[in-house]
């Protein structure tokens, strides 16, 4: 399974993972800058765009996007947007906070 291949509820659960993993340290270092484009490109300009517009449009607080992440069932489709966090969050030395998200 690629990005490509992910539906849109899984989309917004991939942004939304690594939109917290950058923020989780108030900054993107260049290397988690790298990754954040290397997968909006592997996933689509455009759709990466719409997945950011929904998470904002649906979710305002951490506590109801938490809430919506625990709805995605597709095992491939979870376990690839694990990895891909993961991967953001390796992207330089992962601090607290997106150790505490790995974890959740």
């Amino acid at each position: 399974m690629e990005l490509k291949d992910l539906d849109q509820d899984e989309r917004v659960a991939l942004v939304a993972l690594i939109e917290l993993m950058v923020r989780s340290n108030n900054r993107a270092s260049d290397e988690e800058a790298v990754r954040v484009a290397r997968d909006a490109a592997e996933l689509g300009p455009e759709a990466y765009r719409a997945a950011v517009e929904e998470l904002d449009r649906r979710f305002p607080d951490e506590s109801d996007l938490r809430g919506f992440l625990t709805t995605i069932a597709r095992q491939e489709a979870r376990e690839l947007i694990y990895a891909t966090a993961l991967d953001a969050a390796l992207a330089d030395t992962p601090d607290a906070g997106e150790a505490k998200l790995l974890d959740w």
